[in-house]
Parts: C-alpha cells; structure tokens; sequence
C-alpha cells in the first residue's frame, strides 16, 4: 500500500458536536485508511475552540458535520487565515445542510463561494433507495481521474460562486428537496440555476495559498458495505482529495486567486459608488421636499 514519503499532520475537529470523530465505529476504516497513507491524525479537545494555536504544525483540518453547535466569528476568522497562508480543509456537511444539522457552516464556506443548501438530493439512479444516489458526472479535473462511479447517501446539494469549481454533480434523473420547518416535511424543488437539474454535491476551491474541498454528505466515509468507502469508487475518491488537499498551491493559482479577489473588491466598490449616488439622489429629493414645504408654510402666512 503506497503512502506519503512525509507523515502528513491532520487534524479533526471534535470541538462542535461532530459526527466524523475517530471514536465512532462507523468511521473506524476511514481513520486507519489515513494512518496507513501516512497521516498523523490530531484531535481537537471536545471543549476547546479553534485558535491561532490550533493549527500549529497541522497541514490539513477536517471539519465533519457539526451538529447542534456553532463556529464561532473567532474561529471562522482563523480558519480563514490558516487557509490563506497555505493550510487546507475538507468539509463535510448532510442532508438538510446548516438548518436541519443545527450550525453555521455556510459562514464559513462562503468565503470560498460554496453553499451547503438545506436540501436532500434524491435520484432515480441509485443503490436501492432514491436517498442513495450513484454520481457519476465528474469535472475534468484531476482529482476525478479514474473514477467511474461514487455513491453519495444523504447529500445535500451545493451552491457555486466566485472562483469555486465543481467536482461532481447528481443525474439528469434526481431532484432536491428542501425541509419545509412549516409543515415540518420535504418539499420538492425545482432548480433555476444553470444546472439543467442536475446538482453539485462536491467542489473545491483555492483560497489564498491555501485549498478547500466541500462533499455534500459525510457517510460516503463510513465502512458501510452498500455506500461507505469499499463502495464503487469512493475509496478512490477519498484518497484523490486527500492528495490534491496536501499538495501545495501554485504562484499561479495564487496569481489568479489574488485577481479575483481585485475582481471582487473592484465589484464591491462600484456597488458601494452606486449606493452613494442613489443615497445623494433621495437627500437631494429629501431637501427638495423640505423646501417646497417651508414655501408652503410661508405663502400660507401671508
């Protein structure tokens, strides 16, 4: 079995109520699957929060479906920055996205311009139950090389914006369904987005010098015999990631991100120009209307 030349320090966050920790038996395989690629799994203190000294000496941080708990702005902060001098993340959310898990990742995602929606994707071509979709519409990249088949249980659905890039999307035969709190059930959706109703259930993005992957469920980890890692090719996935997550970005990805970001702030500027000029607009018109008041008052005194 190959591994890297270099242990690789990894750290899971076990500080918000997560579902992928190593003490679950679920994902037991998944966990000896890093150890046997080289990487030196690091745990997060349950009561600790994420800060500047969290990510001493780690390389990659994977954040795993908290539940019931919420990153805090401190922490989304030094997230942001660990990934901007060159860390690496992968995130993994489920069904239902922030509102049925109870969190906030989308404020941390969002940054990279990838959203976790509230929704489940069902599929007519799946493992035995539309919650189980088989995905395979991959991008060209080389992360999707040699994959064939990935079976993705209880995904959630992704928003892209700015420099985020798909990896893969549902079929042409799957829909979503976002949680309706009202009548407390799923209700069909129908997309408006380019995706000719396909939707993207994982995407990456470059962030600085540093690299982010977003998947749409956590389960394709576990060691379930039907849709966990020795399912399809979701094994291979998984270490594709994993390598693509460790490998340091280029001066010209980071040339291209640093232009995008211009991009972004040149946008921000002249939304701001126009919100000032419309604010001068309704003072002009405020004045205005001041004045054509007190010439009432005036001719009414005379």
């Amino acid at each position: 079995m190959a591994s890297w030349s270099k242990r690789i320090s990894l750290l899971v966050d076990n500080s918000h109520t997560n579902l992928i920790t190593p003490e679950d038996p679920d994902f037991l395989y998944f966990f000896d699957l890093l150890e046997a690629y080289g990487y030196k799994v690091q745990v997060t203190d349950s009561k600790s929060k994420f800060n500047s000294k969290t990510f001493e000496k780690i390389r990659t941080v994977i954040i795993g479906v908290p539940q019931n708990s919420y990153l805090l702005l401190d922490e989304i902060s030094e997230l942001l920055n660990f990934v901007r001098k060159g860390g690496s993340l992968l995130i993994l959310h489920r069904y239902g996205g922030d509102f049925i898990q109870k969190t906030n990742l989308n404020e941390l995602t969002s940054h990279f311009g990838i959203y976790f929606e509230n929704s489940i994707v069902k599929d007519l071509e799946n493992l035995g139950k539309e919650v189980i979709p088989q995905i395979d519409s991959f991008s060209f990249d080389n992360m999707m090389n040699e994959l064939h088949k990935l079976v993705f249980p209880g995904t959630c659905s992704l928003r892209l914006a700015k420099n985020a890039q798909l990896l893969c999307k549902s079929s042409k035969n799957s829909w979503v369904e976002i949680f309706n709190p009202h009548k407390f059930e799923w209700d069909r959706y129908t997309s408006i987005e380019t995706y000719s109703e396909t939707y993207p259930v994982a995407a990456y993005a470059i962030y600085g010098q540093g690299r982010v992957v977003c998947v749409g469920t956590s389960d394709f980890l576990t060691s379930e015999p039907i849709y966990g890692l020795n399912s399809l090719d979701n094994k291979k996935f998984c270490l594709n990631i994993l390598k693509w997550l460790m490998n340091p970005v280029s001066q010209m990805e980071i040339g291209d991100w640093t232009l995008q970001q211009l991009g972004i702030i040149s946008e921000d500027l002249l939304l701001l120009k126009s919100e000032i000029k419309q604010f001068h607009e309704l003072m002009d018109l405020f004045d205005k209307r001041i004045r054509d008041l007190e010439f009432k008052i005036f001719s009414e005194k005379k």
